[in-house]
């Protein structure tokens, strides 16, 4: 499968902030807790529109956010703004080609963004630009029925069973804007790109980063590697 493209999320940043806010940003605390005790910079590659980059700002001294689309890091930078946040940085970059200097970074973190890439092409950069003694902390989605994670049908029929509870859970007004996200043509189509199941990831990941602990989480995968391992 090829990598997603630029134009693929420009028309998805402003739905995807407001499901992505809606939710908050407690799921994060494994990568806050798995920062490394010694960490100041901290790469978040495929960061979005910055609530990852924005949450671990608050633990060390420098965060740069990393994001192939630039209407999704223009909606981080509002945010930045709007926080008064100095010690972020957005980019425009590629997990793929990733634009700094080896061993730039004490710890390098994604979230739900390197499904996206070519993972013997993504995960060799992250790891070139980690320093010695660092640490990479990923949160990857799979799929773990694809013959109906990979149909819109199902992706669509899935959002409407989340209603009710999103209903209950955030309020009325919330849950119809999730919805109305979450059916359309846009993220439906991106959605159902083919994902790795958990088995794949786990020997995606371990022939790239050995050593790594995997966890399967409820809706993810999580991926935790030590440089000199």
């Amino acid at each position: 499968m090829p990598p997603a493209t630029p134009q693929a999320f420009d028309s998805l940043a402003h739905g995807f902030d407001f499901w992505a806010q809606t939710f908050g940003v407690e799921r994060f605390d494994c990568f806050v807790n798995r920062l490394p005790g010694h960490a100041r910079s901290v790469l978040d590659a495929g960061c979005g529109t910055g609530i990852l980059a924005a949450h671990v700002a608050g633990h060390v001294e420098r965060v740069v956010g990393m994001d192939i689309s630039r209407s999704m890091l223009a909606v981080a930078r509002a945010r930045q703004a709007a926080a008064g946040k100095t010690n972020i940085e957005f980019v425009v970059g590629n997990a793929e080609a990733v634009p700094f200097g080896d061993a730039s970074f004490d710890c390098v973190i994604s979230s739900a963004a390197l499904y996206n890439t070519r993972l013997e092409v993504s995960l060799p950069e992250l790891r070139r630009v980690l320093r010695p003694g660092g640490r990479i902390v990923v949160a990857d989605l799979v799929q773990r029925h694809p013959r109906l994670d990979r149909r819109p049908a199902w992706a669509v029929m899935k959002a409407l069973k989340a209603a009710p509870g999103h209903a209950a859970t955030f309020g009325v007004r919330a849950m119809l804007q999730i919805l109305a996200f979450r059916t359309s043509a846009a993220w439906v189509r991106h959605h159902v790109r083919p994902k790795l199941t958990p088995a794949e990831l786990r020997e995606a990941y371990g022939r790239h980063l050995p050593g790594c602990v995997i966890e399967a989480r409820r809706w993810d995968m999580c991926v935790y590697w030590d440089a000199g391992r």
